[in-house]
């Protein structure tokens, strides 16, 4: 199982342009992204099944997030076919539905895959959300959490979003 460590922000509208300018000069190039999100409940829990780009994700996650929005979640996700999808969700209806629509840089930090998505959610606005994605083996996880965290402040605060920071899960707002 791998553990996220992520946080997201509000951007105003008027800022978008310097985001994704900061963003492609520090990161390099970015990817255009579509992610529909289906969360559902059954019998162990919640899960979700994404539909990225034509391609589909069943995930389960175990969430923590801290007084300062920061999110430390346990995650299992692994790609499916479409049937898989149907199968998984069988009967269910979705409690929540999410759709993210924007741009992805993938790059590294300390060696840790990152993933930096600037997106529109649903009617809520434009959001940064960036996430590092750490070993939940690692004999040094607490630390490798901690420098995580202190990694996406400073991109936040050289963004001026380091006010901005959401603490609620999006199906919260």
């Amino acid at each position: 199982m791998q553990i996220e460590v992520e946080a997201k922000a509000h951007v105003r509208e008027e800022s978008a342009k310097d985001v994704i300018d900061f963003l492609s000069a520090k990161f390099g190039s970015f990817s255009k992204v579509s992610k529909n999100d289906f969360y559902f409940r059954n019998s162990d829990g919640e899960f979700r099944i994404r539909k990225e780009n034509n391609k589909f994700f069943y995930n389960k996650k175990q969430y923590a997030i801290d007084k300062n929005g920061f999110e430390s979640n346990s995650e299992f996700e692994k790609e499916i076919d479409a049937r898989d999808a149907y199968e998984l969700k069988g009967d269910l209806k979705p409690f929540f539905t999410k759709t993210k629509v924007g741009y992805i840089w993938n790059t590294n930090y300390n060696t840790k895959d990152v993933n930096i998505e600037f997106l529109s959610v649903n009617n809520l606005g434009l959001f940064l959300e960036i996430e590092l994605i750490l070993d939940s083996d690692s004999d040094d996880i607490d630390n490798e959490k901690l420098d995580a965290k202190k990694w996406i402040m400073q991109i936040f605060k050289s963004l001026h979003l380091d006010k901005s920071i959401e603490n609620r899960k999006y199906m919260e707002m």
